[in-house]
């Protein structure tokens, strides 16, 4: 944007400057490119803030149409996996159902689960894409590139001019929701 915001300024001023038949000196141009920017300030000022607005609106009606207090509490069995790492070496056995979502770091994935009440971290060297293919199939939706959330312990969805968080009952940090993948994740949450 800043790019492109100087491109306009020094077209500006070569039209300016051709049409005035003035010569080129590059006190012309600062005195030039500081007036514009400084005129510049308030109308873009106003285009982001409207953009913002229009984001936020548009992230509040999406999160305001799900409902989940009105999902009915199932309790499926208990059933327990075992995940691997990228050498299939059984790295963690835990009920699926206790598990709250996956983050990717780096190499790594983080799972974070409840256990005796208490959450959990358990860090495995695999691919979060590799790690989503051992878990139980229609249970977790990818929310972000980084996350695997299981649908069934989101009890809120907020929003902002960024988009939506997906919250859990237990104090763990909200998961964000990609802008690609926020229309299928509400929909998966609203199912």
């Amino acid at each position: 944007m800043l790019l492109s915001f100087l491109i306009t300024i020094l077209a500006c001023f070569f039209y300016h400057a051709w049409y005035f038949t003035l010569s080129f000196r590059w006190s012309n141009l600062l005195a030039f490119t500081t007036i514009s920017s400084t005129i510049a300030v308030f109308p873009l000022s106003g285009l982001v803030l409207l953009d913002d607005i229009r984001r936020l609106k548009k992230y509040q009606s999406g999160a305001q149409r799900v409902s989940l207090s009105a999902k009915k509490e199932t309790n499926p069995q208990p059933e327990l996996i075992s995940l691997c790492d990228e050498q299939d070496q059984v790295q963690l056995k835990v009920d699926a159902t206790a598990i709250l979502y996956l983050q990717s770091a780096a190499n790594y994935v983080e799972i974070f689960y409840l256990q005796d009440g208490q959450i959990k971290k358990e860090l495995i060297r695999n691919t979060l894409k590799a790690m989503g293919a051992q878990l139980p199939a229609g249970q977790f939706q990818q929310a972000h590139r980084s996350y695997l959330v299981q649908l069934a312990k989101v009890v809120e969805v907020t929003d902002n001019a960024q988009g939506y968080k997906l919250h859990f009952a237990e104090a763990v940090d909200p998961v964000p929701v990609s802008r690609s993948r926020s229309q299928a994740t509400l929909a998966a949450l609203e199912a």
